[in-house]
């Protein structure tokens, strides 16, 4: 029985092998593996950005978007670019600490 394990570490050598081949491209299924893991992970980033993006311009508390983006006009600007609504905030309101 003993003499079977280095002959399945070899198989499982081999197998990872292929396996790391097949998934960097080396072979046309390889290929194919690429671009659609590519695609499932751009989907998956861009779903994320999505979240950032709501999580910031809508669920943030009122409090929180005045001391992070209230500390100048210039930020207030940026805030008000980035979530692509003119006038939500206003750089000369009272800052809360």
């Amino acid at each position: 029985m003993n003499r079977y394990i280095p002959i399945a570490i070899l198989y499982a050598g081999v197998l990872g092998v292929l396996l790391a081949l097949a998934g960097c491209g080396f072979t046309s299924t390889g290929d194919a593996f690429e671009s659609t893991a590519r695609g499932a992970a751009a989907k998956a980033y861009d779903a994320g950005l999505e979240n950032a993006e709501q999580f910031v311009c809508n669920d943030t508390s009122v409090g929180s978007v005045k001391r992070r983006y209230l500390k100048t006009p210039g930020e207030a600007a940026i805030y008000n670019s980035f979530c692509s609504q003119s006038g939500l905030l206003n750089a000369t309101s009272t800052q809360e600490d």
